[in-house]
């Protein structure tokens, strides 16, 4: 019996998963796109087990709850159909996809937008290029009209690797975003824009180190992320993140602690370190 269903771009992975573990339910999660899928099997609550044909089962699961088009569905079964092939602890879990997720949310900032097609930059030096094997596979592939998530689907290597690959690519300008000449005078017009809204709102963004370091206080080490999923869910990030919308962040923080005078206290603690 299926009990809760929806599409997996609009929620956030580790939530759904702590929200799961609170029902204590028997029943196995999947999230599938066309014929690929990946499964977590909760006995009573616990993740027990995943199922999934990559090899690296933790970023598929990280992954497959990024699909634009993907769905997930909660369905109750009883624990014969229950895979136990998880051998750590259900809050280390948790965190471990936690940190995973956060770890390719934080990369997919630093990158152009997955429908981007980068192409290899031409330098006037005759310079040598030194690369991994690896890297010179992604290299490789990026033909003019493969976008990032092309990539993805195309190479057989983790999309957390190719991400970290082609960041290292732009960084040492070995590639460029390919651009039509319309998209290249729109992009020098709002340049110096672009910059000056940036460092304004960075002014704003030492806030949220203390944010982060009262939070921590009240939920222990899970604060940071639960942090970074309240701004995800806000569409911001760390780095654009302006006075302006401290209010619903800290209101989101606040529903996160169960104890009455502990989020008042919270809240009051959090209102005198920002004012000094």
């Amino acid at each position: 019996m299926i009990v809760l269903n929806g599409i997996s771009s609009y929620f956030n992975l580790s939530t759904l998963l702590r929200f799961l573990y609170s029902s204590k339910k028997t029943g196995i999660l999947t999230i599938a796109k066309s014929d690929k899928k990946t499964s977590v099997h909760f006995l009573t609550g616990k993740p027990v087990g995943i199922i999934s044909a990559n090899k690296t089962p933790l970023e598929s699961l990280t992954i497959a709850s990024t699909w634009k088009d993907g769905k997930f569905f909660f369905e109750v079964t009883s624990e014969d159909e229950i895979s136990k092939n998880l051998d750590i602890a259900p809050d280390l879990f948790l965190l471990s996809v936690a940190k995973k997720e956060k770890e390719l949310r934080e990369l997919k900032a630093a990158l152009p937008p997955l429908d981007t097609i980068l192409i290899m930059k031409v330098s006037e030096k005759d310079e040598e290029i030194r690369l991994q094997p690896e890297e010179w596979d992604v290299l490789s592939r990026l033909d003019g009209k493969k976008t990032l998530e092309d990539l993805v689907e195309y190479l057989d290597i983790s999309a957390i690797k190719i991400y970290k690959i082609i960041l290292k690519l732009l960084q040492k300008n070995i590639l460029q975003v390919k651009v039509s000449g319309t998209e290249k005078k729109n992009s020098e017009e709002n340049a110096l824009d672009s910059q000056i809204n940036e460092s304004l709102e960075m002014i704003e963004n030492n806030v949220l180190d203390i944010i982060e370091k009262v939070f921590m206080q009240y939920v222990g080490p899970m604060g940071s992320i639960i942090l970074d999923e309240a701004i995800d869910s806000m569409s911001l990030n760390r780095r654009k993140f302006s006075g302006k919308d401290l209010p619903e962040l800290i209101r989101k923080l606040s529903l996160e602690i169960e104890d009455d005078e502990e989020r008042g206290a919270f809240e009051e603690k959090l209102a005198q370190q920002i004012k000094d």
